[in-house]
């Protein structure tokens, strides 16, 4: 049966690498950050812009679990809200499991990656850390991401999907 595996949390708490290296552990995968669906110029947050990036998401995923040579959607995003992972997911159709992992970091790990980072303001950064809030009280697999690399916590991910090699 496919696997969708949803990795979310706030920004800087490491969910595109960790993706990144998930991939090249599983076999038969496809990974997708929502970021890509967003990247555009000039960044503009407007009803016509949400409902764009939205579809275009929906879309892929259905695609990707229709496909008979994908066995793991790898799916990270900013999800701060169940209603998001609900209006993304219930209009999905098919045989698949879903996987759902928060990745979390305190307040200095996000300072310092920020800093790595370059370019994020103090007021987006303490936003980002306020952020973090939302995620708490949602469903699926918590992960501090602080203290750990991103083979770490993939290696985490991988052994909770009960994968048999």
């Amino acid at each position: 049966m496919k696997k969708l595996i949803i990795i979310n949390g706030t920004s800087l708490a490491g969910k595109s690498t960790v993706s990144e290296v998930l991939l090249k552990m599983l076999d038969r995968a496809v990974f997708l950050d929502g970021d890509w669906c967003w990247y555009m110029h000039p960044f503009q947050v407007t009803p016509e812009n949400i409902a764009m990036v939205e579809d275009n998401i929906r879309h892929l995923l259905q695609s990707y679990l229709s496909n008979s040579s994908i066995e793991y959607i790898v799916f990270c995003w900013v999800l701060h809200k169940e209603f998001i992972f609900n209006h993304l997911l219930d209009p999905l159709v098919g045989n698949y499991q879903l996987h759902r992992f928060t990745l979390l970091a305190d307040p200095s790990t996000i300072r310092r990656r920020a800093k790595i980072r370059g370019g994020c303001s103090e007021t987006w950064i303490d936003e980002t850390i306020a952020k973090q809030e939302n995620y708490l009280s949602m469903a699926g697999t918590q992960i501090d991401t602080s203290d750990c690399n991103a083979e770490e916590i993939a290696s985490r991910i991988y052994r909770r999907l009960a994968i048999k090699s």
